[in-house]
């Protein structure tokens, strides 16, 4: 079975797990049996973003061609070079490796991958992954994987391990009577020594909550501040909460 997974894969794609088969059309390793993820931004968005990918002759993290494809907030949130200044303050280059839990449609996975890192991207579903391994199909050292970020197993450590956008949805996807804690401590798992995590939420104590704009994720005035979270509700946190919960998970 180990031959015939790994003969399975491209040259520049070999892997170091045996759990997961190569698909070549969607260029995305696959685990056999994974549960179905239904996060999405709409069908119509998903098809539309793949379309203008697949036909686009620049792929780059500041390629105008996408950027002209912007036409609502779905497309601005995967295609806007803007989103990249999250990571542009930490020096990413050549000689590390980078693990990217959750990586949506590839917007950070293509910025990733441009600075010569080896780069490991997962994301949960099918066609996003999809999306993610079309944008970064000119990268050899660039692979995606489709599973759910907490059943991903990896032999390998990393230089850094990022959750962008991803955090807050552990409730949603990760059955754990603390599925914040559980999802830190899967990340840290896969972190090395002297590895980094890098994180990025919504600050539930942000200023414009105050002032009643709606939260970003149930779009109600003040449901966030008012710490009105329940059940599988995407949640955020404060400074102080946030840094307890991520040195509990050391």
């Amino acid at each position: 079975r180990r031959c015939h997974v790994e003969s399975a894969l491209p040259p520049n794609n070999r892997t170091m797990t045996t759990n997961y088969l190569y698909d070549p059309v969607t260029k995305v390793h696959s685990r056999l049996g994974s549960k179905a993820f239904t996060y999405t931004d709409g069908e119509g968005v998903e098809i539309r973003l793949l379309n203008a990918i697949e036909r686009a002759a620049d792929l780059s993290a500041a390629s105008t061609e996408l950027a002209n494809e912007i036409v609502d907030w779905p497309s601005e949130y995967h295609l806007s070079c803007t989103r990249h200044n999250l990571l542009r303050p930490i020096e990413i280059g050549p000689a590390h490796k980078v693990l990217e839990l959750g990586c949506g449609c590839g917007a950070m996975t293509r910025y990733l991958g441009e600075t010569g890192a080896t780069v490991v991207a997962v994301e949960g579903s099918k066609r996003r992954a999809q999306i993610a391994a079309s944008r970064c199909r000119d990268l050899p050292n660039v692979t995606i994987y489709c599973d759910n970020i907490i059943d991903f197993v990896y032999e390998g450590k990393f230089d850094f391990v990022t959750l962008i956008g991803v955090l807050e949805y552990s409730p949603r996807f990760i059955e754990s009577n603390d599925p914040i804690a559980r999802c830190l401590g899967h990340a840290q798992s896969f972190l090395n020594i002297e590895g980094a995590l890098i994180l990025a939420i919504e600050n539930q104590l942000g200023l414009k909550y105050f002032n009643g704009c709606l939260e970003d994720h149930v779009s109600i005035p003040y449901y966030g501040i008012n710490d009105l979270y329940w059940n599988d509700n995407p949640v955020t946190f404060g400074y102080h909460e946030l840094s307890e919960k991520l040195g509990a998970a050391g």
